[in-house]
């Protein structure tokens, strides 16, 4: 059940991200933009982690608002006709952003337990 949890809660979120962000940015420009961001991530983070919607173990984490929607925009793509090829730069600068988060998130860790050892 805790699958089917995280399914639901990862597909709402890709599903949001990308039905609305586009669609109030391109009608209210910037402030649109930072408006879908807040209201979309908000409520996605709310549903996932506070509702309890995605199932994350304790001290564990996972990247459970960034694979979805990036999992929703490759496979938008791919519904509306467009090759995969086009989706590719795109899951390039994920990935990147993704392995520099993780480095980031190292250096802290490791920062922060020297300062309490």
């Amino acid at each position: 059940m805790r699958q089917l949890g995280t399914f639901i809660g990862s597909m709402i979120a890709g599903i949001l991200v990308f039905s609305v962000w586009g669609k109030l940015a391109g009608d209210y420009g910037l402030i649109g933009g930072w408006l879908a961001a807040l209201f979309t991530i908000g409520l996605s983070w709310s549903l996932c982690h506070y509702v309890g919607t995605i199932y994350n173990r304790d001290g564990a984490a996972w990247v459970d608002l960034g694979l979805p929607v990036g999992v929703a925009g490759t496979t938008m793509g791919m519904f509306n006709g467009q090759p995969l090829g086009n989706a590719l730069p795109t899951l390039a600068v994920l990935i990147i952003g993704a392995i520099l988060g993780g480095v980031a998130a190292a250096i802290v860790t490791d920062s922060m337990e020297k300062a309490n050892s």
